[in-house]
């Protein structure tokens, strides 16, 4: 019997069973980009330009944060914007720090995105010259899958030059002084103060700082300087400080919106004044309580609790059990007011919630609950009779490599009965080019006898001696034909 096993096809096959084999592990491969656009530039220092930050991604998702680093040296980024952005809900509020040179945003949508989608606008404004490179130092794009699988492939980075400060074609008009200031020279007055804040360096983000410091630069003809901080935006600011400084700072807080005005003047008169407005919250979100529930067959706990805040608006959760490691929970972490702490120890513990705002206040709640299943003793039990949840991808992976390991068994087997036939064959080929010589042997010996009666007879005819000679002629013509045909079976054999 032939077999039908041949290498070939046998390594054909095992190829084909691996393949499919590895088709689910590569069936999730990240796919999401985070991306700068524009990814290059140049622009005089000096000037402003705006950038977006995009996520690409073919995959449904719904969540992404960054840290967009750049160099504070070379750049300043003076706004963050959201009001383009595909996201509607903000875990962290996108903001910006230009001691550290970095933008931070962690925002998520309610439905899944696919596509290019805008995620914020920066803009920035150029310092001196140089390069400055933009990248993202940590980001991650979460799948709208339900378990908030991380797809994100490529972090990818852009590259601006800042060119030297451009000349003014033409000088500014000057701008009329109010009437009660319209003392001076006919010469041009002092531009807009251009003013920033080492402690409240966004002006759309809230700060519980005790003091606000403001600083600006003073222009060579600026004498004299007036500024004032109060809950106005539109006053106009009375006090002098002859000479003129550069900074100033205040204790005189309130929670809310404060406006710091500062205006120059020079031997032309006064210039026109700036309001930069300023977020003020030392408040933290006011008692709330929290409630524990346990159950007899769970080693988990639910919270529930809900704070508020009116001025800044709450950021995060912070829990920590029995003094531990605080972990984070984010708003949309909630579900109908409910959080989650799972697998606790048997016992009895206590619980601390931090409710913390936008500007990093914090308000606590406690509170205790007891542990009384041990989620230890009923896996053990369970290890030892109770049924376990079925794991369809092991048991798909255990009967393909059964299937594999069945078919390379077949085929072995084959191969060694196909082998065996041959020698058997082969053996008895051997045994039958043997017999041949003894079975002609014995024929040549008993036609000899019979050849030896007649050629005793007196006078033999001519054709018994015919008879005789055609006779030893087929004996000798069938040997040879026969141990021909059993040397060829032997040979196919070999």
């Amino acid at each position: 019997m032939l077999s039908l096993f041949t290498p070939a096809r046998f390594f054909n096959f095992l190829f084909g069973a691996v393949f499919l084999f590895l088709i689910p592990i590569f069936a999730y491969a990240q796919a999401a980009k985070l991306s700068i656009s524009p990814a290059s530039g140049e622009y005089a220092a000096g000037k402003a330009f705006t950038i977006s930050i995009i996520v690409d991604s073919a995959d449904g998702f719904n969540t992404a944060n960054a840290t967009l680093n750049y160099d504070p040296s070379i750049l300043s980024a003076t706004n963050v914007s959201k009001t383009s952005s595909a996201f509607s809900l903000w875990a962290v509020e996108p903001a910006f720090d230009n001691s550290k040179g970095a933008v931070t945003f962690e925002g998520g949508n309610t439905s899944p995105l696919t596509g290019k989608k805008t995620i914020l606008t920066v803009t920035f404004k150029g310092l001196q010259e140089g390069k400055a490179d933009l990248s993202f130092s940590a980001g991650s794009v979460l799948a709208a899958d339900g378990k908030g699988t991380d797809i994100l492939g490529q972090k990818m980075t852009a590259s601006f030059t800042i060119g030297a400060k451009a000349a003014s074609v033409d000088p500014p008009p000057p701008v009329p002084a109010p009437a009660s200031d319209s003392s001076g020279g006919a010469g041009i007055k002092p531009d807009l103060p251009v003013v920033s804040s080492p402690t409240h360096q966004n002006e759309t983000t809230y700060y519980n700082a005790k003091k606000a410091k403001f600083t600006w630069d003073l222009p060579p003809d600026v004498t004299v300087v007036r500024l004032m901080l109060d809950s106005s935006s539109s006053t106009i600011p009375t006090t002098n400080y002859d000479p003129a400084i550069s900074e100033k700072e205040f204790d005189q807080l309130v929670d809310g919106t404060m406006y710091f005005h500062l205006r120059y003047k020079n031997d032309s008169g006064w210039g026109p004044t700036l309001h930069r407005h300023v977020l003020i919250d030392k408040t933290p979100p006011p008692l709330f309580e929290v409630n524990a529930k346990t159950d007899a067959s769970s080693s988990d706990v639910t919270l529930k609790f809900s704070a508020t805040d009116t001025l800044s608006g709450l950021d995060h959760y912070e829990l920590s059990v029995d003094g531990g490691t605080p972990i984070k929970a984010s708003l949309s972490e909630l579900l109908a007011g409910e959080y989650t702490l799972s697998s606790q120890a048997v016992g009895s513990h206590k619980v601390k919630v931090s409710a913390l705002d936008k500007a990093g206040n914090a308000g606590d709640a406690e509170a205790s609950f007891i542990v009384t299943y041990d989620a230890n003793a009923s896996k053990k039990l369970a290890d030892e009779g109770e049924p376990k949840p079925t794991d369809w991808r092991l048991i798909f992976d255990i009967i393909l490599l059964s299937l594999i390991a069945f078919l390379v068994g077949y085929l072995w087997y084959e191969r060694g009965a196909f082998q065996h036939e041959k020698y058997v064959t082969k053996r008895e080929a051997d045994e039958i080019r043997d017999n041949l010589g003894n079975i002609f042997a014995a024929l040549r010996e008993e036609v000899g006898e019979q050849v030896s009666y007649l050629f005793d007879k007196p006078n033999p005819s001519a054709l018994n001696r015919e008879v005789l000679t055609n006779i030893n002629e087929a004996i000798d013509l069938s040997e040879e034909l026969l141990s021909k045909e059993v040397e060829d079976v032997r040979k196919l054999l070999t």
